[in-house]
């Protein structure tokens, strides 16, 4: 029993520490959000419209893929001289 005892004072002890570094790292963190300039960043919404023109390309470039494939398909079934 005493040996349990002693685990608990040792766990109690150390959990008061881990509360303060807790609320240090808690106020740190606070303290670093509040030195950033977001403003500098609210410029770079460009985030957003430079994924959209990936994703336009990538539209664009199956779209493309699947019209070329119909029409090597079409156009495999042709005579010669009709593909110029």
């Amino acid at each position: 029993m005493c040996a349990a005892v002693d685990d608990l004072q040792k766990q109690l002890a150390h959990g008061g520490v881990d509360c303060v570094a807790d609320k240090v790292a808690v106020k740190r963190f606070e303290d670093g959000l509040a030195r950033q300039d977001f403003r500098r960043h609210g410029r770079g919404v460009c985030h957003a419209a430079a994924s959209d023109g990936l994703n336009q390309r990538f539209l664009n470039n199956a779209l493309f893929h699947v019209e070329r494939e119909f029409a090597g398909a079409l156009l495999g079934s042709a005579p010669a001289n009709a593909v110029r």
